[in-house]
């Protein structure tokens, strides 16, 4: 029995338990025998990545108090080898939406397994009466998972991440709460993922990703452009997040990528209390998130194909062929999409650069002195000097007279004894013992998620009934592995499936999580290889 993908945000589970483990984490839906007398209105729309045929979709009742959104599951439908949908509500629940739309497995219509194999979309009670077509795509997965994450905040206009929200943050959400969110959630997301290409009035629910007719071919290009792009770029971020953990799927992603969008910015961090302070998001341990999704969009193919995104218009043409769909008209040339922003915050622009002025030397102008005429001095004539002798003066010598000799004593000297200086008394301070504050321990709130399984190792279907529990288990690497074991029931209180667990109040220090799965028979797998994360 398997777990699936592990996120935690994430970790990918693997379980071996001979019959009973898991080699697939898509997750199928067994078709029930609807009572087809019952009156019913049809469901329009598709799940478009490139279009999913032969794929399960699912009707819910949306519960924005479940952590999956899913409230009663109403209805179960497929679509057939050429992506179209068959559909519908039973009329008893006309007035009860919105409803959750789900499409999950399937294939691309060249056979490929898509890249994101479960695609989300809301449909309204007017829309289903209506019968205003809805379209499950990347970016509709990602407004709803993202709508979610920020529903319960609070109004703050000055922040495009909660402007407009009704939330209190008593750590529910409610479908008023759920509603404002989603509006907030797409305008954030045409903001950054958008690309320029998506109008504020827009609607990402129900713009045809096809060139169908419904809407402008320039319309349709600009959403199913975006949408390739996002796609392309989840499989770029799995690629990287996989080559340093394990594999993640598509699913894994895009939910991660929401998570991480929930304070406004594609940065490895997001907001787990609603309380403004970010913590890292496992999933993307190590892994530059914001530079992968800066990459030029001209230089991606198209999911599970070889055409670039820059050929898409002709692809797009092929495509609408193939499905017989009306007489599509080619996309304008002179659309050009702009850079992927990774904020919903305007970064300030930086002053142009002004260089100075090369400075003007002035040559200094040189006079040159007029020569000066010598000037020539002719000598004086010398006049000769005559020293004349002096008189010779008679020498007379006088006896000195004598000096008379007088011995004087010498005084005494007096003897003066000084007294020895007093030596001060130092007295030294005794050294100051340092006073060391020890810093307040820091906590955080880890956020795990994973996708449910539902295959055994041997291939045979693993009903989501055998599925009775999930056992976590996390250590800190302090050269042991004595760590805490969590159990988690499979379902909630209101008969959910449960695929999250929060661990609060976690100390710093470098962690590592795992995961096992326990059927109802009490079979256990075996725990996956630990994910690291640093706190």
């Amino acid at each position: 029995m398997g777990c699936g993908d592990w996120d935690s945000n994430n970790t990918s589970t693997e379980n071996s338990n001979e019959d009973t483990s898991a080699s697939t984490t898509s997750l199928s839906l067994a078709l029930e025998d609807n009572n087809s007398d019952a009156p019913s209105i049809t469901v329009n729309g598709a799940g478009i990545k490139g279009p999913l045929a032969n794929a399960e979709v699912a009707a819910y009742l949306l519960d924005p108090s479940q952590i999956d959104l899913k409230g009663q599951r109403i209805s179960l439908g497929l679509t057939d080898e050429l992506a179209r949908l068959d559909l519908s509500v039973p009329a008893e629940y006309a007035g009860q939406g919105p409803f959750l739309i789900e499409y999950s497995g399937g294939n691309e219509l060249n056979g490929e397994t898509p890249s994101i194999s479960v695609l989300t979309t809301l449909l309204t009670n007017e829309q289903l009466n209506n019968g205003t077509a809805v379209y499950a795509t990347p970016l509709t997965s990602f407004v709803i998972a993202h709508a979610y994450q920020i529903a319960d905040r609070s109004n703050l206009p000055s922040n495009p991440i909660q402007d407009g929200l009704l939330g209190d943050n008593n750590g529910t959400v409610s479908l008023q709460e759920f509603l404002a969110a989603l509006q907030t959630s797409s305008n954030a997301m045409k903001s950054t993922l958008g690309l320029g290409l998506l109008s504020e009035q827009m609607d990402i629910f129900t713009t045809s990703p096809l060139l169908d007719g419904s809407q402008s071919s320039d319309e349709s290009f600009a959403i199913r452009y975006t949408n390739e792009v996002f796609a392309a770029l989840v499989g770029e971020v799995a690629t990287a997040v996989s080559s340093s953990a394990l594999p993640l799927s598509g699913v894994t992603v895009v939910k991660a990528l929401a998570q991480d969008f929930s304070d406004g910015v594609f940065d490895s961090m997001a907001w787990v209390n609603n309380d403004g302070v970010a913590s890292p998001i496992v999933t993307f341990a190590d892994v530059n998130i914001a530079s992968i999704l800066e990459t030029n969009p001209e230089q991606l193919t198209i999911p599970g194909t070889s055409t670039a995104i820059a050929d898409l218009s002709q692809f797009l043409m092929a495509e609408a062929s193939l499905l017989d769909l009306n007489t599509p008209i080619e996309p304008s040339q002179t659309i050009a999409p702009e850079p992927l922003l990774t904020t919903v915050f305007e970064v300030p622009e930086l002053p142009p650069t002004v260089l100075p002025a090369d400075p003007v030397i002035e040559t200094p102008v040189v006079t040159e002195p007029e020569p000066e005429a010598p000037v020539v001095i002719e000598p004086e004539p010398e006049v000769p000097v005559v020293i004349e002798p002096e008189p010779e003066a008679p020498v007379v010598i006088e006896p000195e007279p004598e000096v008379p000799v007088v011995i004087e004593p010498e005084p005494e000297v007096p003897v003066v004894i000084e007294p020895e200086p007093e030596l001060p008394v130092v007295i030294e301070p005794e050294p100051e013992v340092p006073v060391v504050i020890e810093p307040e321990p820091t906590f955080s709130n880890v956020l795990l998620d994973w996708v449910v399984p539902t295959t055994r190792e041997d291939g045979s279907v693993l009903p989501i009934s055998e599925i009775a529990s999930y056992e976590i288990y996390y250590y800190l690497d302090d050269g042991t592995t004595n760590g805490t074991s969590v159990s988690v029931a499979a379902t909630n209180d209101a008969d959910a499936l449960v695929t999250s667990f929060q661990l609060n109040n976690l100390a710093e220090g470098d962690y590592f999580f795992s995961i096992a799965t326990i059927d109802t028979q009490g079979n256990v797998s075996e725990f996956v290889e630990p994910i690291a994360l640093s706190i």
